[in-house]
């Protein structure tokens, strides 16, 4: 994917469910998602909105659009732990 499109899945992200953010960020021509406390991971296309990674405090991100196919949500799994919703709160 080209960071054009790639800057589609950019934002911060906020869960309730496990209070925590995590910001989606495009470095190098790939997308990222950070967190404050486990640092950076780098993700790789999947499918359409899904990206996977190595990561141990997040191995998918799958990104969800509203009515008018703008990213609202971020379904994030581990190992364990699946669809925990984080909600779109910023660019």
């Amino acid at each position: 994917m080209t960071e054009e499109q790639l800057s589609e899945y950019v934002g911060e992200f906020r869960s309730q469910e496990v209070d925590t953010r995590c910001i989606f960020a495009v470095k190098g021509g790939k997308l990222i998602a950070k967190h404050k406390k486990h640092g950076e991971k780098v993700f790789t296309a999947k499918d359409k909105d899904i990206f996977v990674s190595d990561g141990w405090w997040i191995k998918q991100a799958q990104f969800v659009r509203d009515n008018d196919g703008q990213i609202s949500d971020c379904l994030v799994s581990t190992g364990r732990v699946k669809d925990v919703k984080f909600i779109k709160v910023g660019e």
